[in-house]
């Protein structure tokens, strides 16, 4: 939609179509309108009312029936579009930055215990409250049920690779949407059916200073982490543009 034609839309208009597409994607899995497309609504609804209660309903999964609250949030990730707000970010970091591409799959959070065994799983939801999927998760087979670690969080993305979603290209959309949903299946069987996969981009309650240092605590105790480079600010746009030009190549989807 141009900028142009979201300017004619009434603030209720806006409110009303946001709800309407938040609902397509996260809770009937069938976006009809691209993420681009949502987020301008949700920027201009936010420059126009700040304060509506509908950009609290933003990312629910609101039809779960066992629900789990977050030890801490799970934030959606700020966007930009262009090159300048990327240099405007990048004054506020001081040394390196860790760049990886952003998967296109489901935002989970998973608990193990204090004998490394994973005890919960749950899906982001609206961010402070997510939907209980332990049993599914234990069916994902790239996450190990037991880690030598104690205590800990590990959030990440569950995503169905490309060359899994050939199977199915002629029924669904696209795999984000058929991984949200197989991995809320009923039966967590046949969760394990649509052979899924899973990248961690966050490992908390580990006591450890730097981004670099999760990655290689995750990779070490077996947690598949999403393909990463630490670099400095300056080539930013760079790796960007290196991550851009490999992206068909990659066996997942990126937004």
């Amino acid at each position: 939609m141009k900028q142009s034609d979201l300017k004619k839309i009434s603030t209720k208009e806006l409110e009303d179509k946001i709800r309407e597409h938040n609902k397509f994607y996260f809770v009937d899995n069938k976006p009809v309108i691209s993420d681009y497309d949502f987020d301008q609504l949700v920027l201009e609804l936010k420059s126009r009312k700040p304060n509506s209660l509908v950009l609290n309903e933003l990312f629910s999964d609101s039809i779960a029936a066992n629900k789990i609250s977050h030890d801490s949030p799970m934030l959606s990730l700020d966007k930009c579009y262009d090159e300048k707000t990327v240099n405007e970010w990048s004054k506020k970091i001081n040394g390196d930055v860790i760049a990886s591409p952003k998967i296109d799959g489901a935002a989970v959070s998973i608990k193990y215990g204090s004998d490394g065994s994973l005890i919960q799983a749950a899906t982001r939801g609206d961010g402070s409250e997510g939907e209980e999927i332990t049993s599914n998760i234990i069916e994902v087979r790239p996450i190990p049920n037991q880690i030598k670690l104690s205590n800990v969080e590990v959030r990440g993305e569950i995503f169905m690779p490309l060359s899994v979603f050939q199977r199915y290209k002629e029924k669904f959309a696209n795999p984000r949407n058929l991984a949200a949903g197989a991995i809320k299946q009923k039966d967590p069987k046949k969760t394990a059916e649509y052979n899924l996969s899973f990248y961690a981009y966050d490992l908390l309650n580990a006591d450890l200073k730097t981004e670099k240092e999760k990655r290689d605590i995750l990779k070490k105790h077996g947690i598949p982490v999403a393909p990463w480079v630490l670099i400095p600010t300056k080539e930013i746009q760079a790796t960007y543009e290196d991550f851009l030009s490999k992206r068909d190549k990659n066996d997942f989807e990126t937004d």
